[in-house]
């Protein structure tokens, strides 16, 4: 039983907050606590209603919620600066989720998405159909090798599907969302 609480009582959090903490836990933790008090007043409910556009989250409420949703919908794909803004508003374990996410992203930035992020090289528009397609099959094959996961985006799929829906399709993985989300995957 002491061994349970020693790991997820008290003493747990004794250690993380404690004055002996390593330099860079403290720059961690004074990094964010001077944003926040900087941006701690800053948050109003237009810039929240502005980042639910953004983020495409439909949801309303008081500045909590909406932070919140933000964080629990779209947390994975927020830039430094907007979970920065919202933190203050989350709970003490999401701020030091926050924290750590972008202390992680900082210090490890990624140069080389293997495939799985590049810019777009030219409008969708002016790809011709079978660039689309080509385009697509290198982004999944990209995204499967490095998650493991599937993309649904076989080839039967793709020489059916318009151009349209090529386009929206590979939208995201030219999108600043999808070049997040690679990142997060490439530092696992």
């Amino acid at each position: 039983m002491k061994f349970m609480k020693r790991m997820f009582g008290k003493t747990r959090k004794k250690k993380y907050r404690s004055p002996n903490r390593s330099p860079k836990n403290n720059q961690t933790f004074k990094l964010l606590n001077n944003s926040r008090a900087k941006i701690n007043s800053g948050v109003t409910i237009d810039i929240l209603n502005k980042m639910k556009q953004k983020y495409h989250v439909n949801t309303s409420g008081s500045k909590k919620q909406i932070a919140n949703s933000l964080w629990k919908i779209a947390g994975f794909k927020m830039s430094d600066e907007d979970l920065e803004m919202i933190s203050y508003l989350l709970s003490e374990k999401d701020q030091d989720i926050i924290t750590k996410k972008i202390m992680i992203r900082r210090e490890n930035p990624i140069q080389d998405y293997k495939g799985m992020w590049k810019p777009l090289p030219k409008s969708l528009n002016r790809m011709s159909r079978n660039e689309l397609i080509s385009n697509l099959k290198k982004f999944r094959d990209a995204w499967e090798v490095n998650t493991g996961r599937n993309q649904d985006l076989d080839n039967e799929r793709l020489t059916n599907a318009n151009k349209e829906v090529l386009e929206d399709i590979l939208d995201f993985y030219y999108s600043n969302d999808a070049k997040l989300i690679a990142e997060d995957w490439l530092r696992k």
